[in-house]
């Protein structure tokens, strides 16, 4: 059964209880009160689980969606500084080299370093030793910074 015909009929008979209830109370003013408080107390709980459930399912949602963001990242290789493109998909065999040409370098002048970030560690290549041959191979997660 769809859910929305499901709802709309959990609606009516909860409307059509609450119209029952009112009319067989309607000479009793303070027990008719009571019984109403009572009642929306009732339908009160409903919505809280609702939203519980609700808030719930969204918290999962956003874990879900952190962790392929990280997985994502982790296949990745991320260029900081002046360059076309930021994040290049990491690949077997990915130099230093292979990675600047990629991320496609639009600074003014030729840079004079490179450091490669490495699980919170950095070693700096100049840019000297890198026109020479000296290529760094590229591990997932690292971080390029090209000055």
């Amino acid at each position: 059964m769809n859910l929305k015909v499901t709802q709309r009929r959990k609606g009516a008979k909860t409307q059509r209880f609450l119209k029952e209830s009112f009319l067989l109370l309607r000479g009793f003013g303070s027990l008719r009160l009571c019984v109403v408080v009572c009642l929306l107390a009732i339908v009160g709980c409903v919505s809280k689980t609702k939203a519980k459930l609700t808030a719930q399912q969204a918290y999962i949602a956003g874990q879900q969606q952190a962790m392929m963001a990280m997985q994502q990242k982790a296949n990745t290789v991320e260029i900081r500084g002046n360059v076309k493109n930021t994040s290049i998909p990491w690949t077997e065999g990915l130099t230093l080299a292979k990675a600047i040409v990629a991320a496609e370098y639009q600074g003014a002048h030729d840079p004079t370093s490179v450091i490669i970030m490495r699980k919170g560690a950095g070693t700096e290549i100049k840019a000297a030793e890198l026109l020479q041959g000296h290529d760094e191979p590229l591990e997932p997660g690292d971080v390029i910074h090209i000055r």
